[in-house]
């Protein structure tokens, strides 16, 4: 270990105490003990020790390890627990287990306990940063957790402040206990039909609180898939829109009443006799212009000066070719008035023609529209606020479930590369020691050996691929070290062209270019057979591109696809920033482009 490790023993045996310590001693293990042999020795430790880790025997005169269980998991509760004994039945073994412990080993496999230590407390690191993602999510968003058959299993405050139902009414429920009854059931058949294939769903929809009043959500629905790729439970982010959605509805209302007073209200009219060239407006008319009726001529000449501006020399222009050329016509245009103010307008005219189809008489109206322009304008700029924020919230959600999924992969890493290779390599020695024991029994076990030998080195690479790599390895390292390993268990033939500097990318944005690579090379060498791949990238102009090429099998693009590997590989890329393209179709390899910027 790195640091010492400070361990907590609860043993009323010295010489079982001193054998475990001699054992992590030689297993290169930095520790500090306090040996407690009772009830308060174990409890004064606690408060005045702060051990790292918990090493409890089952039976101490006057108390047990699952009273030692309780009281560490009150007052200690994010410390590894592992109970050390010469004897457990299987069945209290599962009971403490439940309760919270770790692990457990028996004394007469004490050589387990190295890598139990070690497994518990890379768990309870990954457990500490699981927790602060959730309590991240928790106090930002609404979230529920539903099982494969979507039963509600998991959620929390902010879920129950906003249905109004408490936490013990929503667990074990389906999510139609909030049903509004609006939606339909295509819609809603649609909608488990996407996660219950693997794929992400994110919409707005509105619910019902158990006071019957209606809360607007946006939702960001993640199927969790297992081994087998398909869904065991689904992740529910959602954000409260209601005040936003209320913003909205509100807009659309005013509008309507805009137009609603518009209808009733007093509008502006006019007339010109062509006979006698005289101009008649109404006094609305004189006010919409700013003007005062004393003292001008109304006239033609008089109304376009309002339009005289460089912006609106078109709209002017189209007036005077209409009114010219005698046609009926209407248009919006813009108007400055004399105190500098602009104004928008909307005019419309008819020509009344005698009995010889000669016009004698134009007749109009003029409305004043700056009101409605200038809501439509304040709409766009809200909805596209409104979009911004909406992307930002939803990359930043991506990325914690991508950070999520990093650390999933991290542990089921860890837990097969020292636990299960323990297991098999343990079973093969005593496959060894049976042929010592009995010769007759060597080709029997033979074969057996063989398999343990495959399967373990089958999870070492795959333990291999699980694992985020080392921080201080570089992304190009990363790529060729993948490419090393399918070069000596494949016939495929890798190239790479790489011209990119380190220090423009973060980690993060590093970390999941090497994912996207290492499941495009999967899917080459997995399912299209490519006998060569080849790679090239470059950074350029603030965008990295990535070029993936293979002479593979190669596929139809426009048929749907049921894995997930591309989806997956767009999700990553989206979270950047980035686009993904691929050219490929059957017989014909396959080309997959990707440009992220940085």
């Amino acid at each position: 270990m790195s640091t010492t490790l400070r361990v907590l023993m609860l043993e009323d045996d010295a010489a079982d105490a001193e054998i475990i310590q001699r054992l992590l001693k030689n297993e290169k293990f930095d520790c500090e003990y306090f040996l407690a042999m009772d009830k308060n020795s174990f409890m004064q430790a606690l408060d005045q020790f702060s051990p790292e880790l918990i090493l409890s025997d089952h039976s101490i005169p006057q108390f047990s390890s699952l009273d030692a269980l309780q009281i560490a998991r009150e007052k200690k509760p994010g410390i590894p627990f592992i109970m050390v004994t010469g004897a457990a039945s299987e069945e209290f073994a599962a009971t403490i287990m439940k309760q919270g412990a770790d692990d457990y080993i028996l004394k007469n496999r004490i050589a387990r306990l190295p890598a139990a230590i070690k497994a518990a407390i890379i768990q309870r690191k990954a457990q500490k940063e699981l927790d602060d993602y959730k309590y991240a999510l928790d106090k930002s968003a609404i979230v529920a957790i539903l099982d494969q058959k979507g039963i509600i299993i998991y959620a929390n405050e902010n879920f129950s402040k906003i249905s109004k139902y408490s936490l013990e009414e929503l667990i074990g429920q389906h999510p139609k206990i909030a049903d509004t009854g609006h939606y339909s059931f295509s819609f809603i058949r649609a909608l488990w039909l996407s996660i219950a294939r693997g794929k992400t769903w994110t919409g707005e929809f509105f619910n019902k609180a158990k006071d019957g009043s209606i809360y607007w959500v946006d939702a960001y629905i993640v199927p969790f898939l297992n081994e087998l790729n398909r869904p065991y439970q689904y992740l529910a982010i959602c954000q409260d829109i209601t005040k936003r959605k209320k913003v909205e509805d509100d807009l659309k209302k005013s509008e309507l009443k805009l137009k609603e007073a518009q209808s009733v209200a007093h509008i502006a009219n006019w007339e010109v006799d062509l006979l006698t060239n005289t101009h008649t407006w109404s006094d609305e008319l004189y006010s919409i212009l700013g003007l005062k009726k004393e003292e001008v001529i109304p006239t033609t000449e008089l109304f376009l000066s309002f339009i005289g501006d460089r912006n609106t020399k078109e709209a002017a222009k189209f007036l005077t070719e209409e009114l010219k050329n005698r046609r009926n016509a209407n248009v919006d245009f813009r108007f400055k008035l004399r105190n500098g103010k602009k104004r928008y307008g909307h005019i419309e005219w008819r020509f009344e023609f005698d009995t010889n189809n000669n016009p004698f008489r134009i007749f109009g109206i003029l409305q004043d529209i700056t009101e409605r322009k200038v809501a439509e304008e304040n709409v766009k700029l809200l909805e596209k606020k409104v979009m911004t924020q909406k992307i930002i919230e939803q990359k930043k959600i991506a990325m914690a479930v991508l950070k999520g999924q990093e650390l999933e992969r991290n542990f089921l890493g860890q837990e097969l590369h020292d636990n299960i290779n323990q297991i098999l390599a343990s079973s093969k020695m005593y496959l060894k020691s049976a042929i010592k024991q009995n010769e007759n029994v060597s080709e029997l076990i033979k074969y057996p050996i063989e398999l343990i030998d495959l399967s373990m080195k089958e999870i070492k690479q795959l333990s291999h691929r699980l694992v985020s790599p080392s921080k201080g390895i570089t992304l190009k390292e990363m790529i060729e070290d993948c490419l090393y390993t399918i070069s000596v268990n494949t016939n495929t033939q890798t190239h790479l062209t790489y011209k990119i500097e380190e220090d423009v990318m973060s980690n993060d944005l590093q970390l999941n270019i090497y994912r996207v690579i290492q499941e495009l090379l999967n899917n080459a060498n997995k399912y299209a057979e490519a006998n060569n791949v080849e790679i090239v990238m470059m950074a350029n102009a603030g965008t990295i591109s990535i070029i993936v090429t293979d002479d593979g099998k190669g596929f139809n693009t426009k048929t749907k696809k049921n894995g997930i590997g591309l989806s997956n590989i767009n999700h990553r890329v989206k979270c950047f920033g980035g686009k993904v393209s691929v050219i490929s179709s059957e017989g014909n390899g396959c080309i997959t482009t990707i440009k992220i910027p940085y």
